[in-house]
């Protein structure tokens, strides 16, 4: 039995140790006392309730040492008073897009896929409606027929343009990455809002979104503004199946199939605002060249930028705090810190006021300086 009235270190070892003889998805269960007879009361507080003392955690730290163990926190259940029962459920670590292997389907029908995320090794899919697929999957993934135009020029949107990077199934809208809809998890939709009103979404006219894939970014903004003027939107991405999805839901925007370091071939002129989400850390983009072409060439005197950059991971269906770099068994900030210190420095240079925030998404926002009035 775990005794939860103990300080946070000893309580961390006991869990620690009961959940490594856990196999994902079994589920621990133990009793706390109710967070909720102390309120304002700090993390390890001690507090007397019923002529006994107490050590109160409150439910934002259950939760957030539920996903530090590796867990998800479960719906909390009622006890004996003055207790609440708490159960971590234990994630299965190689449930993740990011461990996307050839036990994934090319079609999505892998264990939890998109067409059923609750289906087993021995059940068959189940059906649900989506964007590129009106059947019913097989039960083993059918190989695809290869397409001899991948690796040749495209045209969308009447562009001559050329796949440089052969994109991962993963991230087409048949995929694992489908299933995320960033718009529904409050940590980037909060702070993308944060980062919306800062540039005044209100006032631009010219926006481009390198890396646009689903399209959520601008989702977002067409709900922000409503029924105001539709501002000119251009998306681009390297994957042909993403830009057809997104083109097909959001017929108010441009969407060229392109590599992102080549932009000036395109010949799209300059824009008064520059987002790009989750896209400025993938493998074959050259950060530095990247934002001083963006900034010399595609952004308006009075243009503003914002860059965001995962600092989570989702596993198991949960949004994990602590981005993990390729061949670290643990979180890694140290190349993000080098590429945001030097963007940073870059744009104040060129004069913008600069501002980093954010939580599951780290946000640069770059708003340019006026110059000052000449009597």
């Amino acid at each position: 039995m775990i005794d939860t009235n103990r300080p946070m270190q000893h309580l961390l070892a006991d869990l620690k140790q009961a959940l490594s003889a856990l196999r994902p998805g079994e589920t621990l269960t133990f009793t706390v006392p109710d967070p909720d007879l102390c309120p304002g009361c700090y993390a390890g507080e001690l507090f007397e309730y019923a002529d006994h003392t107490w050590r109160h955690h409150s439910w934002h730290s259950w939760s957030t040492l539920a996903h530090l163990l590796g867990c998800r926190l479960l719906t909390p259940r009622p006890a004996t008073p003055p207790y609440v029962e708490v159960r971590f459920q234990k994630l299965d670590s190689q449930a993740s897009f990011h461990q996307a292997s050839k036990a994934h389907s090319r079609e999505g029908t892998h264990k939890g896929s998109p067409y059923n995320p609750r289906s087993t090794d021995n059940q068959q899919p189940s059906t649900i409606d989506h964007p590129s697929s009106t059947n019913t999957p097989p039960s083993k993934p059918e190989p695809r027929t290869p397409n001899p135009e991948r690796n040749t020029p495209q045209t969308i949107n009447h562009q001559p343009l050329t796949i440089h990077h052969p994109p991962s199934t993963k991230y087409r809208p048949t995929g694992i990455f489908s299933r995320i809809d960033k718009r529904e998890e409050p940590d980037f939709l909060y702070h993308y809002l944060q980062a919306l009103d800062e540039v005044k979404i209100e006032a631009r006219k010219r926006i481009l979104d390198l890396g646009v894939y689903r399209g959520d970014e601008f989702r977002v903004i067409l709900e922000r503004l409503g029924g105001e003027e539709i501002p000119d939107m251009i998306g681009i991405d390297h994957d042909i199946d993403a830009i057809a999805y997104a083109q097909a839901h959001i017929p108010e925007a441009t969407f060229h199939l392109h590599n992102i370091n080549g932009l000036t071939s395109l010949d799209l002129g300059r824009f008064d605002l520059l987002i790009s989400i989750g896209t400025l850390q993938s493998p074959g983009i050259e950060t530095k060249p990247l934002v001083m072409d963006l900034v010399q060439n595609h952004l308006t005197d009075d243009g503003a930028i914002i860059f965001g950059w995962p600092n989570s991971r989702w596993i198991d269906g949960e949004l994990i705090q602590g981005a993990k770099a390729p061949n670290y068994p643990f979180s890694e900030l140290s190349l993000l810190i080098k590429d945001l210190h030097w963007i940073k420095k870059y744009l104040q240079q060129h004069r913008f006021r600069v501002r980093i925030f954010g939580q599951s998404y780290l946000y640069l926002v770059a708003t340019k300086i006026s110059k000052p009035n000449r009597v």
